[in-house]
């Protein structure tokens, strides 16, 4: 059974004069998210569990879910080209998934995390992360049939991006299978990796210079302020690169 059933069974059943109850209603749709969760997470479960407390947290969960709100606004990530800048398409492309529900309404970012494992919660997940959906970001396993379709779904996307730019070249291999996860690492080692840093730094580097005080006759303070966000974004990136070393 889908989400979608039970309104469907329930105009069924009043059509033969049985009466369902809007509260009725409720329960089932709780269940039915409450249940989906488990499975999402590949949770042994009993019927038990499903206690008075858990189905209204499930409940709000579902109508959440239902709601529109400016997340359902956000503009999918242009496509990758040649001179596109691998750090503002990551980050695009990112925010892109985190508002994009996959299966059991869990946010797709969770298929390019860092991590491959789910990680092993100690404590209050509320003092650890600011919201819901980083919680389940970081604890749902990367496999099983839902994980496939998720992943598959993340890849159909991220092709389509690159299709016609040199970034094709670092993904095609992952296309028979469709292997979103992969391909998305299979970039990030490629523009992240330690010869991108060296090139990073090194355009950085230079740009600075280019910047250097040689006396008020040389030195354009108009330009100088115009290329002060610049100069902040190469900071930024070093800071980045530097903070990716030490890991």
């Amino acid at each position: 059974m889908i989400e979608d059933d039970i309104p469907s069974i329930t105009k069924e059943l009043r059509r033969t004069g049985t009466v369902i109850k809007q509260s009725s209603q409720n329960f089932l749709q709780a269940l039915h998210c409450w249940i989906m969760h488990q499975e999402r997470l590949l949770r042994n479960y009993t019927s038990q569990e499903f206690t008075d407390l858990v189905m209204h947290v499930s409940l709000q969960r579902w109508k959440n879910s239902t709601l529109k709100t400016y997340e359902d606004l956000v503009k999918e990530p242009e496509d990758f080209k040649a001179n596109t800048k691998w750090r503002e398409f990551s980050e695009a492309f990112t925010t892109f998934l985190s508002h994009t529900k996959g299966q059991c309404n869990f946010s797709l970012s969770y298929v390019i995390r860092e991590n491959d494992e789910a990680e092993d919660i100690e404590g209050d997940p509320e003092d650890l992360y600011e919201t819901v959906d980083e919680y389940e970001e970081a604890v749902v396993p990367l496999r099983g049939r839902y994980y496939d379709l998720d992943n598959r779904v993340v890849f159909d996307s991220l092709k389509s991006r690159p299709l016609n730019s040199p970034a094709w070249t670092w993904i095609q291999d992952y296309h028979a299978r469709r292997d979103g996860r992969a391909a998305w690492k299979a970039l990030k080692a490629h523009f992240e990796g330690v010869g991108s840093q060296i090139c990073l730094k090194t355009a950085a580097y230079a740009s600075i210079k280019r910047a250097e005080y040689k006396g008020h006759k040389n030195f354009d303070l108009t330009s100088t302020r115009r290329s002060t966000p610049k100069h902040i974004q190469i900071s930024s990136v070093m800071e980045s690169q530097f903070q990716k070393q030490r890991r």
